[in-house]
């Protein structure tokens, strides 16, 4: 049986790993663009936490895939057919949402999202830019059709939300989103593929480790007399 623990098992786990790294970065940013949509349009959900939980859950889900997929080609794989195939499957997992949205693409629910008559209800009407906060006639949002009059109050008069505008609730929903993006545009952006490439080099060390330890023994070993 190969060597799992070669140079070129070694080559084949980091492509893998960084081609995943890659793929799901648009989940990533997807996911934090609905937490950050929620947490600042309140008025235009009736279960804001939902709304919000709903990118949460994404990128959990998205973490958990590429971490599991750096699991399985560590641990898994006695050919490179088999990493390669593992990776796979591994792409199904991630991409299974688009799967399910294709099947019912045609329901009610979805016309709301892609027909152009519901597009204003997406728009992004706020910002937490510092360049927004003065109150200035320009900085105010325009007014629309959409809300009912029960809900119109909900809707802030400025297109600069701040700290002080939120409730107890969305400010720990806003924290949790600024956690996360600042954790992934730090870290997980650009050093997982680097982490992921430092794993296979240490298996690949441990591994060769006493292959390297026997080699080096010997070449100490001095020619008889």
């Amino acid at each position: 049986m190969q060597s799992q623990f070669t140079v070129e098992f070694g080559v084949t786990r980091v492509i893998t790993q960084i081609v995943m790294h890659v793929l799901m970065q648009r989940e990533f940013e997807q996911a934090l663009l609905m937490m950050k949509y929620a947490a600042n349009h309140p008025w235009k959900f009736r279960n804001v936490p939902l709304a919000f939980f709903s990118g949460f859950l994404q990128i959990v889900i998205s973490c958990i895939v590429e971490t599991s997929n750096i699991y399985i080609m560590l641990a898994n794989g006695s050919t490179q057919f088999d990493i390669i195939a593992n990776f796979i499957i591994m792409l199904i997992v991630a991409d299974f949402d688009n799967y399910f949205y294709a099947v019912r693409s045609r329901d009610k629910i979805s016309e709301y999202i892609v027909r152009d008559e519901y597009a204003n209800l997406f728009v992004w009407e706020t910002t937490t830019s510092r360049d927004a906060h003065a109150r200035i006639p320009e900085n105010e949002l325009a007014k629309e059709n959409i809300l009912s009059l029960k809900e119109m109050h909900l809707r802030p008069k400025y297109i600069a939300i701040t700290w002080r505008d939120r409730s107890c609730s969305n400010r720990i929903l806003f924290f949790i989103y600024r956690t996360l993006q600042v954790g992934y545009t730090s870290f997980y952006y650009y050093f997982m593929p680097f982490v992921a490439t430092f794993s296979v080099w240490l298996l690949l060390l441990e591994a060769n480790q006493s292959v390297a330890e026997k080699k080096f023994a010997d070449s100490k070993v001095s020619p008889a007399k």
